[in-house]
């Protein structure tokens, strides 16, 4: 961001970036009209997108994290809304491997043990919550070649030592969820 002075004239400033390309309405429409929303989940995910699930401690966000997992892992319904099916690469900051053994072992019982669409990544005993586990992440999903799936990060808070409440301490992991969504 530069100080322009009043008195100096606009076409005088030498600008880094060259600018957003402007196109009149129409023209925009045009050159988009053949491109579509992919939904994966009706009204919730949707492909190269962020979806949050945010709510108090111990409300069921991650009950409800496995269970669209599931869904979208297995092409079902959750709650009502048709999914595509997608591979599936959870990565779990919180539970440990035993609490994730027993989950599965109840969700086991409602969707099956066939899901080869969904995998799961937890971490090691060397692994520390309130990390940047980002890079982590990324490299996870590079050596796992995933590609044109769903990656479901439980949870946001314990993936970094980022104060999550600071807009400006998060702009490098929102960086880094963006590149991972494209």
């Amino acid at each position: 961001v530069s100080y322009v002075p009043p008195s100096q004239p606009i076409e005088s400033i030498q600008h880094k970036s060259k600018g957003y390309e402007v196109m009149n309405i129409d023209d925009y429409y045009d050159e988009h009209q053949h491109k579509e929303l992919e939904v994966i989940c009706e009204n919730l995910i949707f492909n190269q997108g962020t979806t949050l699930i945010a709510g108090s401690d111990n409300t069921g966000k991650t009950w409800v994290a496995f269970h669209l997992a599931f869904s979208i892992a297995l092409g079902k319904p959750f709650l009502g809304w048709e999914t595509q099916k997608k591979p599936v690469l959870m990565v779990q900051f919180e539970l440990r491997p035993h609490m994730i053994k027993e989950r599965l072992d109840n969700l086991f019982k409602v969707y099956g043990t066939d899901v080869p669409n969904f995998k799961i990544a937890s971490m090691s005993d060397d692994d520390l919550i309130f990390t940047d586990a980002w890079d982590k992440i990324f490299n996870t999903l590079k050596n796992e070649d995933f590609k044109d799936g769903v990656v479901i990060i439980d949870n946001l808070y314990t993936s970094t030592d980022k104060d999550i409440s600071d807009n400006q301490a998060m702009k490098p992991v929102l960086q880094m969820i963006r590149y991972v969504a494209k």
